[in-house]
């Protein structure tokens, strides 16, 4: 009997992506058995955007990554749920009490007394104040 398979599942990854894009971008996670759909429930031909990679796994898939320039979340049995604002451990991100800054666009401290120097031209202000336009 071989090493045991885990079914990952893979959250928001677009269905007109092939599944070779996904087995490559999981695969230095351990070797890649199949890649297939989920079903609704209730309708078994209707599908429900959420592809199931059936792996063998070496190292541990993390919560959140992006593949194909798209940021999905995998979840699989033993999987720590991972806040996907802030990155913290325990809850998800419809129940994060995290303060967001509006200066630097980052969640975990306000906007008052935020240090961080503006995206588009480095200054000691938010970036929603600067005189400089969008580029």
């Amino acid at each position: 009997m071989g090493p045991p398979f885990t079914f990952v599942n893979v959250y928001r990854f677009p269905a007109y992506i092939p599944d070779e894009i996904l087995t490559n971008a999981l695969s230095q996670y351990g070797k890649m058995k199949s890649v297939t759909f989920a079903t609704v429930a209730s309708r078994q031909n209707k599908l429900n955007g959420v592809r199931v990679v059936k792996m063998e796994m070496c190292r541990p898939v993390p919560n959140f990554t992006t593949i194909a320039g798209h940021r999905v979340m995998c979840e699989y049995r033993g999987t720590r749920r991972v806040c996907a604002r802030y990155g913290d451990v325990g809850h998800m991100a419809t129940a994060c009490s995290a303060e967001y800054c509006k200066g630097c666009g980052t969640f975990g401290h306000d906007t008052v007394g935020c240090e961080a120097e503006c995206k588009r031209c480095g200054g000691r202000h938010g970036t929603k104040e600067c005189f400089r336009k969008r580029s």
